[in-house]
């Protein structure tokens, strides 16, 4: 497990991540957090979010805390300072360290594309006589430049694999290639992308107020291809 990543554009890692380092129950990890949430608060709002698991009766929800550099320093220092804890809390240094030293983003991360994204819809937002009906072409536009390419929306995916839709995101959230992001949207893992899972960029013109984005997880042909090859069945890019 990645113990170190990017949440809204900052260094974060998560009570389940310090669960495994320090091997001990991530429960424990996570009451330690709620009981120390005021001390947490000094810097940062702590999140949490839910995450999907697969357990003997099926796949559930479970609660994992998000927290920052600070964050995860302050809540190890409130843990008993064994060999594990101390390897755990040089490795956790080492990762926070090395993520920023890089910029906080690799090439293929969602992040970075989300990023992209936003960049790409603040330059609409500068273009004051941008209307509602000059921007509904250019979304039908960008509609057509993602089937050209090869891209299929979940839903089509599933359609594609013979797969009911429910089970097949499941599958792909169990399997790594989906995770949920704080607001409960889809987001690929970056593992799998811009290979299996991209993020399809889509301005929304809003009237009266400043243009937003959406952002979509689309599987590419490659995904496809890999996924039918998993599930052993033949698709047609036109399904």
């Amino acid at each position: 497990m990645q113990i170190v990543t990017i949440y809204d554009g900052e260094a974060r890692t998560t009570s389940l991540a310090i669960s495994e380092g320090l091997e001990v129950e991530h429960r424990s990890v996570l009451q330690l957090v709620r009981s120390y949430k005021s001390d947490l608060g000094e810097f940062g709002r702590v999140a949490f979010e839910m995450q999907p698991i697969a357990t003997a009766g099926g796949v559930q929800n479970r609660e994992v805390a998000i927290l920052n550099e600070q964050q995860s320093t302050l809540i190890l220092t409130y843990i008993k300072n064994t060999e594990i804890a101390r390897s755990f809390k040089k490795r956790l240094v080492k990762a926070f360290y090395e993520l920023a030293k890089t910029g906080g983003y690799s090439l293929d991360t969602p992040e970075l594309m989300m990023a992209k994204g936003l960049i790409a819809a603040q330059k609409l937002i500068e273009q004051k006589d941008a209307t509602i009906a000059e921007l509904a072409p250019k979304a039908a536009v960008a509609d057509r430049i993602a089937n050209a390419e090869g891209m299929m929306s979940l839903r089509d995916a599933a359609k594609a694999l013979k797969l009911q839709q429910s089970k097949f995101i499941n599958w792909l959230l169990l399997n790594g290639w989906l995770y949920r992001d704080m607001k409960g949207k889809l987001r690929g893992y970056s593992s799998k992308t811009p290979r299996y899972i991209i993020h399809k960029i889509t301005p929304i013109p809003v009237d009266g107020e400043e243009e937003r984005v959406s952002m979509q997880a689309m599987v590419t042909a490659e995904g496809l291809t890999k996924l039918a090859n998993i599930f052993n069945v033949e698709v047609s890019q036109a399904a």
